[in-house]
């Protein structure tokens, strides 16, 4: 929204982790690396009751559990790893696409990752979903210059993006 982006960013994204991490019971939080999820665990990084989580496949291009330890590394995070191997996706897929309203690649991944979540006792999730799109975390955001002609000034690599990285220190 304009008001997110030309307003208090900081102080917004603080009010908006602080409302939705208030739980009695344990919190897994989904760490990708990403500015979505880094920033969350920026905020959460002092909290007792949080357990990050990543998640990847080894030998996968797109794996960012690198990512995710170094920064679980540089902000002393308690920080499980999931591994994924084939086997494990395909058979997750019949069970995925019956509970999937509208499945998607990113949908497979949350889907998995509550999975094992669950099996871990963890019963709420915190995740920085949607929050690539209006940051420009990731390459494929920039679509919406092809599509309109030009590039969104909030969409990065940006000022915002540079101003978030360097804000939080991640």
């Amino acid at each position: 929204s304009k008001r997110l982006i030309s307003g208090n960013l900081e102080s917004t994204i603080i009010k908006a982790v602080n409302r939705q991490s208030i739980s009695d019971v344990p919190l897994g939080t989904f760490l990708s690396g990403g500015i979505d999820s880094s920033i969350i665990a920026y905020e959460l990084r002092d909290r007792d009751n949080v357990l990050f989580v990543t998640m990847g496949q080894q030998d996968d291009p797109s794996d960012e559990t690198n990512s995710a330890l170094r920064l679980a590394s540089d902000l002393k995070l308690d920080i499980r790893v999931i591994r994924l191997t084939p086997e494990i996706i395909t058979a997750s897929l019949d069970e995925f696409f019956h509970t999937s309203e509208m499945p998607t690649g990113d949908g497979l991944n949350t889907f998995l990752l509550t999975k094992a979540l669950k099996k871990m006792g963890i019963k709420v999730g915190i995740s920085g979903a949607g929050a690539d799109e209006v940051f420009g975390g990731y390459s494929g955001f920039d679509v919406p210059r092809y599509l309109i002609g030009t590039k969104p000034s909030y969409i990065g690599p940006s000022r915002l993006q540079y101003k978030l990285r360097s804000r939080f220190n991640v």
